[in-house]
């Protein structure tokens, strides 16, 4: 079995009362190809956004290459590049 790259267990991110992202859970393995569809408005570019450290989660675990999200959001920041289709 491959390392896992990215796990997400129960990311919420909301901007005041809307809920941009609820309850997210997601695995992606190290060397795997993986798409984020979904219509406009449904969180993509807001989770993308919290996985590169350009937002903050509300609520939910993230690891990135093994590295804790919530201590180690500097060596992710080094790890992860992001770049939104408009600005952030």
């Amino acid at each position: 079995m491959g390392q896992v790259a990215v796990k997400v267990e129960g990311l919420r991110k909301a901007y005041g009362e809307i809920v941009a992202v609820k309850d997210v859970n997601l695995e992606v393995m190290k060397g795997e190809i993986f798409g984020l569809l979904g219509p406009n408005g449904a969180g993509k570019s807001t989770l993308m956004g919290v996985l590169a450290g350009v937002l903050s989660p509300d609520k939910g675990k993230i690891e990135i290459l093994g590295y804790d999200y919530a201590k180690d959001l500097t060596k992710i920041k080094s790890l992860v590049s992001f770049m939104p289709q408009e600005g952030v």
